[in-house]
């Protein structure tokens, strides 16, 4: 019974074993970005392509970003036809330099290089040095068994020599001529014409002392009135008084006079 065990657990350890290495020897793609030049001047344009190398692994879906390097402007590009892969769609976007590609029935497999993508880079006026254009976020599986494979990248470089820097555009150190003027706006003007209109109006206030002069003189007047001689009649109180005396002394006299009768 253990020796029966025993065997089933070879057996099953052997199986994996072969499907492992089976797996890992046929898991890797292979893709290069080439192109036809190593040396390249200020304004040539290159043709380049994405190829992917011999394959015997059924290639069911593909994806990879096409990468451009600080001194080359994309000019354009395609890529292959669906129908050569077997693919229900194979694509390229220019605006994020995306190819992407899927099939629903079978994988794609090849004895030799199958060329995935051409594109057309422009070198710029002030490129220089080595520039290399590569690939990322690649993606390379199985439609059939769902397998994403190890994908080895090739790059392409090329060498620019004596690239002419463009001259930056300096912004004039001259002070705009609206800045010029240093003299005050003449909107200012009726401040000044508005102070005078205001000294114009407290000048009116000189009536004020003209009904104070008036006043002070009415004043005087009637000071002036006021210690004249008096018209009335005090001057007479003797002759008065003289009278008064005159009518007491009659009526003594009348009463003495009627004493004396009886």
């Amino acid at each position: 019974m253990i020796k029966r065990i025993l065997s089933v657990v070879i057996c099953v350890l052997m199986v994996a074993a072969v499907c492992a290495v089976s797996a890992s020897a046929a898991g890797n793609v292979e893709l290069k970005v080439s192109t036809n030049v190593t040396d390249a001047n200020p304004g040539d344009v290159l043709d380049y392509q994405v190829a992917m190398a011999p394959t015997s692994v059924g290639v069911g879906s593909i994806q990879f970003q096409i990468v451009i390097p600080e001194g080359m402007t994309f000019v354009g590009g395609s890529v292959i036809d669906k129908e050569a892969l077997g693919f229900d769609a194979f694509d390229f976007t220019a605006t994020s330099m995306m190819v992407n590609g899927y099939a629903s029935a079978a994988d794609y497999t090849s004895e030799s290089a199958t060329v995935l993508a051409n594109f057309q880079l422009k070198v710029n006026d002030d490129a220089a040095g080595n520039l290399s254009v590569t690939l990322t976020n690649v993606e390379m599986g199985s439609c059939e068994t769902f397998e994403v494979y190890d994908t080895a990248v090739m790059s392409s470089s090329v060498f620019v020599d004596g690239g002419t820097p463009v001259e930056p555009t300096v912004a004039p150190t001259k002070a705009p001529e609206t800045v010029a003027p240093t003299k005050a706006p003449e909107t200012v003007a009726p401040t000044q014409k508005g102070t005078e209109k205001s000294t114009e109006k407290a000048t009116t206030v000189a009536p004020t002392q003209k009904s104070t002069t008036k006043a002070t003189s009415d004043s005087t007047t009637a000071k002036k009135d006021s210690t004249s001689p008096k018209t009335s009649d005090n001057g007479m109180i003797f002759v008065w008084i003289g009278l008064f005396a005159l009518a007491v002394l009659g009526v003594a006299g009348t009463f003495v006079y009627k004493k004396v009768r009886k």
